[in-house]
C-alpha cells in the first residue's frame, strides 16, 4: 500500500512504537506495565535505540521511508500493571524523552540518509498531561523556567561577542566558565503528539503553541469503539461517532495541529452481509 500511494502524490508515514521486546522491559513482557531496564547509559536503552533504527533500515530495503517517529506511544499507560496489550512507560514528566532522543536516537539516525531528517515526536498521550510534559520536552522552557545564574548570563553575553573580539579570547572565556556549546543545548524534539481520548482541552494546544512555537503539534491517535464495557467494536451507520470525529478534527486544526490521524489504518469488517476492507484516511 505504501509503495502504491507514494507514487505521484504526497505520502507521509509515521511510526509509533508501543513496547520494546519483553526482555528489555522491567516486567519481562510486552504487555502490562513496565519500562526499559536500567538507565540511558545502560545496554537496554542502547539496544532499544538500535532496535528502532533497524525498523527503518528494513523498511528502506523495501523502498519505504518514514516522515516521523513518536518516541513512545501513550507512555503513561505503562504505569498500569495489568494493561491488556503492548505498552511501556517512559516518563513524560522528566527530560528522559529528550535525552533518549538526543544521546541515543539522533546519533544513529544521522548515519543514514533515509533517517537523518526523520521528525521526532514526543509526549504522544492524552492532553490532560500536556503542560507538565511540554515544559520538560522543550529546551526553550527548560532554559527560561530556571532563573539564570550569573554564569548563565555570562555565557549568554559571550555568545554575542565573536563579532567584537577575536575567537580565541571568546573561546577561552567559554571554556573557563564551562559554557555549553550549541550541540549540547540542541533539542532534537520536532513535535508534540496528542491523543483524542480527552475530547476537550483543545485550547491547551493553543497555549502550548504560544509557549513553544518551535514545536509542531499533531493529533496522532483517534478511534471510536475503544470502550470495552460501553461501546466496543464497529457500529455501522452510527453518526454520533461521525460527529465525534468531526468535532475532534475541527478543534485540533483550530488549535495549531498540523494533522489528524485515525489509528485504524485498515479495518476489516466480517459478518454475513459486509465483507469489505475499509481504509481510513489520514488528514
Amino acid at each position: 500500500m505504501a509503495r502504491r500511494y507514494r507514487i505521484g502524490q504526497p505520502f507521509r508515514l509515521l511510526a509509533a512504537p508501543w513496547a520494546s521486546p519483553g526482555w528489555m522491559k522491567t516486567n519481562g513482557r510486552m504487555n502490562g506495565g513496565g519500562e526499559l531496564k536500567g538507565d540511558l547509559n545502560g545496554p537496554y536503552y542502547q539496544s532499544y535505540a538500535k532496535y528502532l533504527k533497524k525498523f527503518f533500515d528494513e523498511y528502506h530495503k523495501n523502498e519505504i521511508d518514514f516522515w516521523a517517529l513518536t518516541i513512545q506511544n501513550q507512555p503513561e499507560s505503562g504505569l498500569e500493571e495489568d494493561f491488556p496489550f503492548q505498552n511501556m512507560f517512559m516518563s513524560n514528566h522528566t527530560q528522559r524523552f529528550r535525552e533518549f532522543a538526543k544521546q541515543l536516537l539522533l546519533p544513529l539516525f544521522q548515519k543514514s540518509e533515509y533517517t537523518v531528517n526523520l521528525k521526532l515526536i514526543a509526549f504522544d498521550d492524552v492532553r490532560e498531561h500536556l503542560f507538565v510534559s511540554a515544559s520538560e520536552i522543550s529546551t526553550k522552557q527548560s532554559q527560561s523556567s530556571m532563573s539564570e545564574s550569573s554564569n548563565d548570563q555570562a555565557c549568554s553575553f559571550l555568545n554575542q561577542l565573536p563579532l567584537l573580539l577575536p575567537d580565541f579570547i571568546v573561546d577561552g572565556a567559554k571554556n573557563f566558565l564551562n559554557c555549553p556549546n550549541e550541540e549540547e543545548i540542541k533539542n532534537p524534539i520536532d513535535g508534540i503528539g496528542v491523543h483524542w481520548y480527552v475530547l476537550d482541552k483543545h485550547e491547551d494546544q493553543n497555549k502550548i503553541h504560544e509557549l513553544y512555537n518551535d514545536k509542531f503539534i499533531i493529533s496522532t491517535e483517534a478511534c471510536t469503539g475503544f470502550d470495552i464495557l460501553a461501546d466496543f467494536g464497529p457500529r455501522i451507520g452510527n453518526w454520533t461517532r461521525g460527529w465525534m470525529y468531526g468535532h475532534d478534527i475541527v478543534h485540533n486544526l483550530k488549535n495549531w495541529a498540523i494533522g489528524w490521524i485515525d489509528w485504524n489504518i485498515c479495518k476489516k469488517i466480517l459478518n454475513k452481509i459486509i465483507k469489505n476492507i475499509y481504509w481510513t484516511i489520514t488528514i
